[in-house]
């Protein structure tokens, strides 16, 4: 990975120097210097990197899914309203995503903005900012899913 392509997927998902320290347990000195090619960028931020690549792929997947899907609804068809949820840290996103780890928050939130954008045309989408302490008291005693947390957003934009 050249000094080029490093900045290019640095600034595409928003990663900043303390990402690449707490996702691949380098120092904040090793980024600086794969960003002036004093060193190679090792496998393992390559290997990190390409995770982050094929959730972006994953996303726009699910994107092309939801164009294809709106084409084949009749003319008449209305554009849905959607909500899509982004968390405000790291923190919130991992403690309710415990499988995407490995994706900084406000990289999901960028992913999550290009899902938007790519689907503008066939739905009219709300980007909803997560609030814990409001979903939880929403939620009551019923158990946490991914689907009650789209439910959730999908209310705090009627």
């Amino acid at each position: 990975m050249n000094k080029t392509e490093f900045i290019l997927i640095k600034q595409s998902y928003g990663l900043v120097v303390n990402d690449f320290v707490n996702h691949c347990h380098v120092s904040s000195q090793s980024v600086v210097d794969w960003r002036a090619e004093k060193y190679k960028v090792p496998q393992k931020v390559i290997d990190w990197l390409d995770k982050l690549s094929f959730f972006e792929q994953k996303v726009a997947g699910i994107a092309d899914s939801m164009v294809t899907e709106a084409k084949n609804k009749p003319l008449e068809f209305s554009k849905p309203n959607i909500a899509i949820l982004i968390y405000p840290d790291d923190k919130v996103f991992w403690e309710f995503n415990p499988d995407m780890s490995f994706v900084p928050a406000k990289t999901h939130a960028i992913f999550m903005a290009r899902l938007a954008r790519d689907i503008k045309n066939y739905y009219d989408s709300s980007i909803v900012i997560f609030d814990k302490k409001s979903y939880l008291k929403w939620l009551g005693d019923k158990e946490d899913s991914q689907g009650l947390r789209s439910a959730w957003a999908g209310e705090q934009v009627r």
